[in-house]
């Protein structure tokens, strides 16, 4: 999206992944604080979208204390537009005082072809929200 790289993500037909985001074989960490809220976001760029079938997604999970049941933050659709970047987000809120890594997971079920997308600028920041 702003670099000369991309991570590219191709998941099989009916098939999935899951990441951990690294740097010199090393989880990322960034540091959490209780109570406050955060944004994960992604600029992700469908490749190809496959058949349309089923919602095809992204997921943010974090490390300690991972939520698996957050749902999905990018879910592509039959309308999800193809070919372009398009900046993705989710707001979560941690219960303890912690240093974080988090992973990405990628669903493609019901979709019977390959779900191809570039990833990229991947960012965590406090919000500051309006009381």
């Amino acid at each position: 999206h702003t670099g000369k790289k991309s991570g590219y993500l191709i998941m099989q037909p009916e098939g999935g992944a899951i990441f951990q985001y690294k740097k010199n074989g090393a989880n990322v960490t960034f540091p959490g604080k209780a109570g406050k809220t955060y944004e994960f976001s992604v600029w992700a760029y469908v490749d190809q979208l496959g058949d349309g079938a089923g919602v095809p997604d992204l997921r943010f999970y974090w490390a300690p204390k991972t939520n698996w049941g957050v749902g999905p933050w990018a879910a592509f659709t039959a309308s999800t537009p193809t070919k372009v970047w398009k900046r993705y987000a989710m707001a979560v809120k941690f219960d303890s005082d912690e240093n974080y890594s988090f992973s990405i997971r990628g669903s493609n079920a019901g979709n019977s072809q390959e779900l191809k997308v570039f990833i990229d600028d991947i960012s965590v920041s406090e919000l500051e929200l309006r009381q």
